[in-house]
């Protein structure tokens, strides 16, 4: 099994600029409506596993760096063996993680080995809090009437959250802007998408 999730990924170089981010995704010029995002079907073929790209291939393929090499790279999850693969061939020297929660399937204990072996240092980050807030009142108080809350997707009974901008399949989502019948989802690579509009809209008011 591979990771399932829409996993944001960035890598840093050592002056603590990022110089490469990544999400999940088909390959570019394949069509998202076209091939399947299920995760189970009758054969492997009906399934998104043997085309999506992970956010790890991503970030270092669309680097704007010359070389990553000695670059870190933050990643949701911890790699799978084939994202262990491209980060060890680009040099990238430290994985930051926050969820290993696969580690006792072959793919990632397979990933563990080969970083072990390439000397990757691989750290779990422990998260202080799940919530990251910003506060609309203190741009502007007479106008801010909510806040901007991003909060990760618990999914309930498999059922799929769309991002708001690209439609693709998403693991968060804004507190703030979703009501009870409606969640208003975001996938890694647009998370900013939604305090942009509510900049916006507070400056338009």
């Amino acid at each position: 099994m591979v990771m399932s999730l829409s996993s944001p990924c960035s890598i840093v170089n050592a002056e603590k600029k990022i110089v490469g981010i990544g999400y999940n995704g088909f390959p570019n010029g394949c069509d998202d409506d076209v091939l399947p995002w299920a995760r189970q079907g009758d054969c492997p073929l009906d399934t998104k596993y043997p085309y999506v790209c992970h956010a790890e291939m991503n970030a270092i393929l669309n680097k704007n760096a010359t070389s990553v090499k000695g670059c870190t790279i933050y990643v949701a999850l911890f790699p799978c063996n084939e994202c262990a693969k491209l980060i060890i061939q680009s040099g990238i020297t430290k994985v930051i993680y926050s969820s290993d929660k696969y580690k006792s399937e072959w793919t990632f204990v397979a990933s563990r080995r080969l970083l072990d072996m390439a000397k990757v240092v691989c750290m779990q980050h422990e998260m202080k809090a799940d919530t990251l807030v910003i506060d609309f009142t203190s741009v502007h108080p007479l106008r801010a009437k909510q806040k901007h809350r991003i909060r990760q997707l618990v999914q309930e009974n498999e059922t799929p959250h769309y991002c708001h901008s690209c439609r693709d399949p998403c693991a968060f989502f804004c507190q703030g802007c979703s009501t009870e019948g409606h969640t208003v989802a975001f996938c890694g690579a647009h998370l900013t998408d939604c305090y942009l509009d509510h900049l916006t809209s507070l400056h338009g008011a």
